[in-house]
């Protein structure tokens, strides 16, 4: 929904989804595996970019220069922009690519998916079919 709205609001010929194998900004358990993510995003219709860094500290600006020929909005989430300042590249990624701050959607989060799971809800209003199936086989 977020890669939707992006792509609407923005008028974008295309949207890329990196997944980034950590995230020092969540606890390891918030995570599903790298391999499940990447998958649930091509199961969803998603594009999935596979950068070739594996510089996971400069990932997102290692990306951007690897797809230096094409014009670049990096969209970030409410959670990510409270931080953005002060990450390490911040000045060479807004020099790189213009930024777009994602609003969730009906106030859906991570944290709510969780929670219906654990009290074996549905949860097949929040996200995609594919993410919806893999997760009843998967986390319940």
């Amino acid at each position: 929904m977020l890669a939707e709205a992006a792509q609407n609001d923005l008028e974008l010929d295309e949207v890329w989804v990196v997944v980034q194998r950590d995230n020092v900004y969540k606890p390891v358990f918030e995570f599903l595996d790298y391999q499940a993510r990447k998958q649930l995003i091509t199961d969803s219709g998603l594009k999935l970019f596979e950068s070739e860094s594996t510089d996971y500290a400069h990932l997102i600006l290692e990306t951007i220069k690897e797809i230096k020929d094409h014009n670049i909005t990096l969209v970030l989430g409410e959670d990510l922009i409270a931080s953005f300042s002060q990450w390490v590249d911040y000045d060479e990624i807004r020099n790189r690519a213009s930024i777009y701050e994602s609003h969730r959607i009906d106030g859906i989060s991570s944290g709510q998916i969780r929670d219906r799971l654990r009290k074996k809800q549905s949860i097949d209003d929040l996200v995609p079919p594919a993410v919806a199936n893999y997760l009843a086989q998967h986390l319940r």
